[in-house]
């Protein structure tokens, strides 16, 4: 009877701190996953031409085609074809500062990044 109590005492002590690992572990790789959809951003922005940005969204002309990057059902995405940066975010937004494109989306917190060069 001591044994399963010491046991159910240790658990319940344990319980919180295993639960906030795990919420710690996703809260790291959804910030991770927007990185790396961060970066591929900023790669396809540097190779291809920006020919408009407004707060919406961003067009710029590629070898083959004219395309848009914007938010579209919870993803900042590039059409056509679909390319999805990032995904699971509230809202998104775009506005040049001193010639850079910054990037400003929610999801849990307010993010902002520089992604791009662009003189009108």
């Amino acid at each position: 009877m001591v044994a399963l109590m010491a046991v159910t005492l240790l658990a319940n002590l344990i319980y919180p701190t295993v639960r906030s690992l795990i919420e710690l572990k996703r809260e790291l790789k959804v910030d991770y996953q927007d990185e790396i959809g961060i970066y591929q951003l900023q790669i396809t922005l540097a190779v291809n031409d920006i020919t408009n940005v407004t707060s919406e969204s961003i067009t710029y002309r590629s070898a083959d085609s004219n395309c848009i990057i914007r938010i579209l059902n919870g993803k900042l995405i590039s059409q056509p074809g679909t390319v999805d940066y990032i995904h699971g975010i509230d809202e998104c937004s775009f506005e040049v500062i001193d010639d850079i494109v910054y990037l400003n989306f929610s999801r849990d917190r307010r993010e902002c990044w520089p992604i791009a060069y662009y003189s009108p």
